[in-house]
């Protein structure tokens, strides 16, 4: 027996994840709040994978759907899933798409998969987003 409720993934473009140095560092002073004097690490921060979305085709259709309903995006939550460490300056694939959430029509998920040179699956994560529609000023 199919489940009725199972999400309907829309595909988006497929985008490139680039981990080049100098774009993980800024990120990870970011997240440090901009923290200057900071050594820099080796390791790619674990939300790294998340910007694929900031300025990218696919984030660009998402900013559509919300522009359509006269609404603000706004990130609600995020999970991710890490099945092999990302490396700094590489590229990769990172498959995109979203669905609606059944349950409410201002809510969206978003999702990406990261995959390596021959395919494996490195990370997955997906992002819980709100079509916030500012109602203040409404008299109906």
């Amino acid at each position: 027996m199919s489940d009725a409720r199972a999400p309907q993934w829309t595909s988006l473009p497929d985008a490139v994840l680039d981990t080049a140095a100098d774009r993980v560092d800024a990120f990870a002073r970011a997240l440090a709040g901009g923290a200057t004097g900071t050594e820099p690490s080796d390791q790619v921060p674990a939300t790294f994978a998340f910007t694929v979305f900031a300025g990218a085709e696919s984030g660009g259709l998402i900013e559509e759907i919300a522009r359509e309903r006269g609404a603000m995006l706004v990130h609600q939550a995020q999970a991710f899933t890490f099945h092999v460490p990302l490396e700094r300056n590489r590229r990769y694939p990172v498959a995109l798409d979203w669905h609606a959430n059944p349950d409410r029509d201002d809510r969206l998920v978003l999702r990406g998969r990261v995959r390596g040179d021959d395919g494996t699956l490195l990370q997955e994560f997906t992002a819980d987003i709100v079509l916030y529609v500012n109602r203040k000023g409404d008299t109906a």
